[in-house]
């Protein structure tokens, strides 16, 4: 099979399975509905799946002689990888340029890190293999993975291959980049997108009178010294020649402005290209939630 000119003559397929999943769109948590319909589709290919509870799908795609191979034979497998959530983002119907030829049909909810190209590609990629499978020589897994925008789904789809024995010796995975111009590949040496960390924390005080601070041991003092000495982490921790960066994203306390609220919960995302930095942040982290509650007459939960 001359697997370019055949993925040309699927382009337009291609283009409509991206516009329908772009049109509906499923959040982290909630993609059932995209996982049912990856599974239909699957199903239509006369593709082998089967749909892992909490962490996505996964399909089998059989060259000729394997057809009966257990999932823990030694043939020679490869993993090919997509992710299908969507982000609570609003979309706007216009791009930088023009009006878009989608959008989607959920308000508040939209594929904005490209995970509908995603699955579109893994599909019509699942498409040509199954169409060509008596010239492969072992044995195509497809893993269309839930929960990547956070939650770590994919810890149940990992589960399962290890429960099952399931054989796998190399995995691929691609992910769109607006910045490339349209039609060009990027294949790096090292790491190219970062590991994500994700935490919540809540701080425990003692709420009061917003005329009696002196009677109270406010949440809010003790969490901005906790943020400037996180933010001061990169600088002065981490090699400056290394990637790492570190985003606060969830302030949540207090109601009225004349009342210190009792506790404060605050959620911060790293991004990182070196395990050994994250492992440094931790321990930095944690040593930095003792001294600053402990200051402050606080006390704190990892959530």
């Amino acid at each position: 099979m001359d697997y370019l000119k055949r993925a040309e003559e699927l382009k337009d397929l291609t283009v409509e399975i991206r516009r329908y999943f772009h049109e509906n769109p499923d959040v982290t948590g909630k993609e059932e509905p995209t996982i049912e319909k990856i599974h239909e589709y699957l199903d239509e290919m006369g593709i082998e799946n089967e749909i892992i509870k909490d962490g996505g799908l996964l399909g089998y795609i059989y060259g000729k002689g394997f057809e009966n191979a257990k999932p823990s034979d030694n043939i020679p497998t490869v993993l090919l990888r997509a992710d299908v959530d969507a982000l609570p983002v609003l979309e706007s119907e216009n791009n930088l340029c023009k009006r878009k030829a989608c959008i989607s049909k959920k308000p508040g909810t939209s594929h904005a890190c490209g995970h509908d190209s995603h699955i579109a590609m893994l599909l019509t990629a699942a498409r040509m293999l199954q169409e060509n499978r008596e010239n492969l020589k072992g044995r195509v897994v497809l893993m269309f993975e839930r929960g990547e925008e956070g939650p770590n789904n994919v810890i149940f789809i990992m589960r399962h291959i290890i429960e099952t024995g399931l054989h796998i010796d190399t995995v691929y995975a691609s992910h769109i980049l607006a910045s490339l111009d349209k039609g060009l590949y990027s294949a790096n040496a090292g790491a190219v997108m970062g590991g994500g960390v994700f935490f919540q924390i809540k701080i425990i005080g003692k709420g009061g009178h917003g005329s009696r601070p002196d009677l109270s041991h406010n949440p809010i003092d003790c969490y901005i010294s906790i943020h400037n000495k996180l933010n001061e982490f990169r600088m002065k921790y981490v090699d400056p020649l290394h990637i790492f960066t570190y985003a606060p994203t969830i302030v949540h306390a207090g109601h009225v402005d004349n009342v210190i609220p009792a506790d404060l919960t605050f959620g911060a995302n790293v991004r990182l290209f070196d395990a050994a930095d994250g492992v440094k942040f931790r321990e930095y982290l944690i040593e930095t939630l003792e001294t600053e509650t402990k200051a402050y007459g606080c006390s704190y939960e990892i959530i």
